[in-house]
């Protein structure tokens, strides 16, 4: 007889080890920036003002996690520390939706391969514990509205406490987290008195997760001032892109032509492939969550459940904070992704002849992953390196001594190396106008060193720009008589602005 625990138990290990190895030594460019301040708070014992104003619990906790096992806070860029709690929350609260074993630890191995970095679901990222907080949120609330818990106060209780550390953990959860609450509340006044939503009597339940989103709203507007030093200050500098947020979206995925733009051959293009792959993952993603639209709308009474509502939820939070985050100049391609997963479960559990239609969806999903690892490798898509980007410490240390404070332009993966070992503000992100000097498609800058790393295959400068790897426009440099080659070390170059 097949031992189906035992086979479940296998592939389980089997999927992590293949996690760990796809993940070893990917991370996203922002990451060494938030362990530099980590890495700071240790050395100068406390937390500074202006780490305040983002995620000063996450830093806090790295101080912690680096002091407790004795380790270098580099060490923190590549461990899996995330992995476990991630990977049991989310399982927890897709098996709440699913009721199903099998389901949920499908979905689960789906989201833990999604993407070509494991700083996000891996290794020590702000949105990555937020993203832990998060769902641990949304266990409670599905728990504090289950039909069986009528004596809910410890959940309340545990709702706050998580909630107020979600806000001083990421800033980019906490505000999901409030549209999410803002939008179940708004859906419960609605459906409990429609004609007038003001009159509506609410049960203690419902009555609690108003006082909770009061609560959080005051917390973050009160105690923190990223809404108004970081926040507004996004949105006003959304003017001066260079680029517009829909150009970037069509370079990227689909080799548009875009006039009147100095770079437009440069940006990186992904392949027909990753565009493919889109297709289908999006597509299928589309359709469940299209499906269970249908089903909610054709069904009164699945509007009066919580589940549907709270799906629903889930769907306006992220619809509302996609358009914000279009509006600082990021194009939010998978904003629906968690609301049509959600929606997959909950049809699993409730549509019928739609459940193995549910599953074999899962399937296709979790299949697609290894092949869209393949084709980021393949197409050299990703950076990576298994020496941990070690060789970036000697051409570092070096430009900092030569350079005396002046100031210095790079990518912003080496721009954040370099501030883990030297914290100054003389290293900045180029931007636009910096690389269309460099490939002599400008005449000035203001600039006097500029860092060619050409070890990476994607280049990340600012406004979530990513262009095509340096090393396709050696030729380029070397010919720009505005520049001179001062170093040359293999995989890192570096140029001064000829006075």
């Amino acid at each position: 007889m097949i031992d189906v625990k035992r086979i479940y138990f296998i592939a389980a290990i089997a999927s992590y080890i293949y996690i760990l190895l796809h993940f070893n030594s990917s991370i996203d460019a922002f990451a060494p920036l938030q362990i530099s301040a980590v890495d700071e708070t240790i050395e100068r014992g406390f937390l500074l003002d202006a780490y305040r104003n983002t995620v000063p619990t996450f830093h806090i906790l790295g101080s912690q996690l680096a002091l407790m096992l004795g380790k270098d806070c580099s060490f923190l860029l590549f461990s899996p520390i995330q992995l476990i709690p991630y990977a049991a929350l989310f399982f927890l609260l897709m098996l709440k939706l699913s009721d199903s074993y099998f389901l949920a630890g499908l979905v689960s191995l789906t989201e833990l391969t999604t993407g070509y970095a494991g700083t996000q679901r891996i290794f020590f990222w702000p949105h990555g514990i937020g993203s832990i907080l998060y769902f641990a949120l949304l266990i409670l609330f599905l728990l504090m509205f289950s039909e069986k818990n009528r004596s809910v106060w410890q959940y309340h209780l545990m709702a706050v406490i998580i909630g107020i550390s979600l806000v001083f953990t990421s800033y980019d959860v906490i505000f999901t987290f409030l549209l999410f609450l803002s939008s179940f509340v708004i859906y419960l006044i609605i459906i409990n008195k429609p004609r007038h939503p003001f009159r509506a009597n609410l049960d203690c339940r419902s009555q609690q997760s108003i006082k909770l989103l009061i609560l959080l709203i005051i917390v973050e507007l009160g105690l923190t001032e990223f809404v108004y030093n970081n926040f507004i200050h996004a949105l006003k500098s959304s003017d001066s892109f260079t680029t517009s947020v829909l150009d970037k979206f069509l370079l990227s995925y689909f080799a548009a032509s875009i006039q009147d733009n100095i770079l437009k051959d440069i940006y990186l293009h992904y392949p027909q492939g990753i565009t493919l792959y889109g297709y289908i993952k999006y597509g299928i993603l589309l359709a469940f969550l299209i499906l269970f639209l249908i089903y909610f709308i054709s069904l009164p009474e699945m509007r009066h459940r919580i589940k549907p509502i709270f799906i629903l939820s889930i769907l306006s939070s992220m619809v509302i904070w996609a358009f914000i985050r279009l509006m600082i100049g990021h194009v939010e391609i998978g904003f629906f992704y968690y609301p049509a997963i959600f929606s997959i479960a909950w049809i699993f559990r409730n549509g019928g002849s739609f459940r193995r239609w549910a599953a074999v969806g899962v399937i296709v999903l979790l299949a697609l992953n290894p092949v869209y690892h393949f084709m980021i490798y393949n197409g050299e898509l990703s950076n990576k390196d298994v020496d941990k980007f070690n060789y970036l410490n000697l051409p570092l240390s070096w430009i900092k001594e030569e350079s005396s404070g002046e100031l210095i332009r790079g990518d912003e993966l080496t721009k954040n190396f370099y501030l883990m070992s030297f914290r100054t503000q003389d290293f900045q992100t180029l931007d636009e106008n910096d690389v269309a000097f460099l490939l002599n498609r400008s005449e000035y800058n203001v600039n006097n060193y500029f860092i060619i790393n050409e070890n990476l295959n994607v280049i990340d400068i600012v406004n979530w720009v990513q262009i095509e790897p340096w090393r396709h426009f050696g030729g380029a440099l070397d010919c720009n008589k505005r520049i001179s080659k001062i170093l040359d070390s293999e995989k890192i170059l570096i140029y001064m602005r000829t006075r």
